[in-house]
């Protein structure tokens, strides 16, 4: 018996039917061409592009310039073939599936959005080249909490992966009377910085305690520095994180 279903409702075949929509993407314009009957019936944000008197529907074209090409080209392949291209082991697998979840939440398909976190967990559980399994790296986690919002089902699984693989957090204290404190994972503020990849590598105290204590340093600089992390963005009337 085959491990997958070989007939299908011939919706499909309906959906086939009629002319294809161009969805240019990236700054270098990489087109694809999509059928408009599947693009609309699994997308809110191409369904409205499409429907109404707007130059998309009459061009039979959608310019995505601000999207990433590879992230788009995934999508288009999974509404085909309902399976997520990536390069096994490549170096970018997890930052290939990031963007396309961003871009997920960009177009309103849920199924894609689900896809893509079925893939991340995959990912994350399948051997590389080098038969062992990969972390996503800070540029990665960077990336995601730039681009998502707060609790996006995103976030968590990353850091869900990053603690499977013992990828931990540290503690950064400011103001030692005060005792603010964050907690920062350890890949992005090791990335971010020399100064602390240094603090947490070798026999120092902070590299076996995972804290760091900064008594000169005032909580609300602080506070924003780990902000920017995340965001890559300083917050407007930021205030000082309370100690009770």
């Amino acid at each position: 018996m085959p491990s997958r279903r070989i007939e299908v409702p011939d919706i499909r075949q309906h959906q086939l039917a009629g002319p294809t929509i161009a969805i240019v993407a990236g700054g270098g314009g990489k087109s694809y061409n999509v059928h408009e009957r599947i693009l609309r019936n699994a997308s809110p944000f191409f369904e409205t592009a499409l429907a109404g008197p707007w130059t998309e529907s009459q061009t039979r074209q959608i310019n995505l310039p601000a999207d990433d090409s590879t992230a788009v080209g995934i999508y288009v392949s999974w509404l085909y073939f309902s399976a997520i291209p990536v390069v096994c082991g490549s170096s970018s697998e997890y930052l290939d599936l990031a963007r396309a979840y961003v871009f997920a939440d960009k177009i309103l398909d849920g199924r894609f959005h689900n896809a893509i976190i079925d893939a991340l967990v995959e990912k994350s559980t399948n051997q590389g080249a080098d038969h062992k399994r990969s972390c996503p790296q800070a540029s990665v986690i960077n990336y995601v909490y730039k681009y998502t919002a707060e609790g996006a089902p995103i976030r968590k699984l990353l850091e869900d992966i990053c603690a499977r693989f013992g990828v931990s957090t540290v503690t950064l204290i400011a103001e030692e009377d005060a005792d603010i404190s964050y907690n920062v994972h350890e890949r992005l503020v090791r990335a971010a910085s020399p100064f602390f990849d240094k603090a947490l590598t070798g026999p120092w105290k902070e590299s076996q305690t995972r804290t760091l204590h900064l008594p000169a340093d005032d909580g609300l600089t602080v506070g924003l520095y780990v902000h920017w992390l995340y965001y890559r963005s300083l917050p407007v009337g930021y205030d000082k994180p309370t100690t009770e």
